[in-house]
Formats: structure tokens, C-alpha cells, sequence
């Protein structure tokens, strides 16, 4: 190895706080049409950015043995949170996958 090469750190996948962080479980509050919200654990200067909010569908009566999917969009992507993925959210939920989508 030459002085060009740098050294291999430790992947960030084999610390514990990668899969375990000091997180307390989210103090869910469910609101009308689907929706959901919860304050962040990650607090930021921006207060409208401190509250996580989202929309899930569920796949229908037995929904607790269902598989489940988050939905993310991307950045600067207004088609995505607006259309696709509400779309996305229900054509999934009657193939018998529950989705969550973040507002």
C-alpha cells in the first residue's frame, strides 16, 4: 500500500447505532383520510420540517399479515408527490400490499 492509498475505515453498517440508534419509538398521531403525523427525532431549524407526516393504504381486512412498503420521493419531484405515488399507494394496496407515503 503507498501513501496515496487511504487507509479502510470500518464500515458504518458494522456499528451498532447503524441498526440500533438512541431513537424512542414515534409518538404516532393518526388523523382523518389515511393520514398520519409524528414529531421527528431529528430536530432542525426549519420547524415545518420537524414533524414527519405521511398517508398509508391498507390491503384490506387481514392488513396486519400483509407485507408493507415505504414510499419516497425524490428531491424537486412535485409529479411524485402529488400523483405517482398516491397512485402508486393504492394500486399496491389492492395487489394486498400495505404502503405508507410521506406527505
Amino acid at each position: 500500500m503507498d501513501n496515496r492509498t487511504p487507509k479502510r475505515q470500518p464500515a458504518l453498517v458494522n456499528s451498532p447505532a447503524f441498526f440500533a440508534p438512541g431513537v424512542r419509538q414515534a409518538d404516532l398521531q393518526l388523523g382523518s383520510k389515511q393520514e398520519f403525523q409524528f414529531p421527528s427525532p431529528f430536530t432542525s431549524e426549519a420547524p415545518a420540517n420537524n414533524i414527519v407526516r405521511g398517508k398509508y393504504e391498507l390491503s384490506g381486512v387481514n392488513w396486519q399479515q400483509r407485507p408493507s412498503i415505504i414510499l419516497l420521493h425524490g428531491w424537486n419531484a412535485e409529479l411524485q408527490y402529488d400523483w405517482q405515488l398516491p397512485y402508486w399507494s393504492r394500486l399496491l394496496a389492492r395487489a394486498g400490499v400495505n404502503s405508507i407515503v410521506d406527505l
